[in-house]
């Protein structure tokens, strides 16, 4: 996992781990990212592709509405798109989350 720079990196493996089911490593590697989120700025949307490889809908949901807030990375726009997020387009928070940033929700 890369410790310097972006934390993209960690996420992709943490992501990877969460849908395979290696659901310790995942949280292992949150926790990392966690605490590197208290010395400098990590984007939110980490932490959703995160939480939703978990199955933690409502944890993933929550940190997609802080990445809107805080008008993360253009990948927010993708959301809809983005495979990582298919389990989520059933949530009523999900759509309305779409409806917000703009863009089609159908």
């Amino acid at each position: 996992m890369a410790t310097e720079g972006s934390a993209m990196p960690a996420q992709s493996i943490q992501t990877c781990y969460a849908m395979a089911g290696q659901h310790e490593e995942a949280l292992n590697l949150l926790d990392t990212l966690q605490e590197r989120a208290q010395c400098e700025h990590i984007d939110p949307l980490n932490f959703a592709y995160i939480y939703t490889g978990l199955g933690e809908k409502d944890h993933a949901i929550a940190w997609l509405h802080k990445a809107y807030e805080e008008r993360s990375s253009w990948h927010l726009m993708r959301i809809k798109v983005a495979p990582a997020f298919d389990n989520l387009h059933s949530v009523p928070r999900f759509t309305e989350l779409l409806k917000k940033r703009g863009g089609p929700t159908d």
